[in-house]
């Protein structure tokens, strides 16, 4: 993971912490950016 898809993703799981965006989207969203399930589970709780 490059420094830019990292900075993307945790704006992405901040986004998701805020409440701006859904689980379901969040996890859309860190799939375009290459993470798997797992990864992506994991950054979101």
């Amino acid at each position: 993971m490059t420094p830019i898809q990292r900075h993307l993703a945790e704006e992405v799981a901040l986004d998701h912490l805020d409440g701006l965006i859904s689980r379901r989207e969040a996890l859309r969203r860190l799939g375009l950016l290459g993470l798997g399930l797992p990864a992506a589970a994991a950054l979101l709780t």
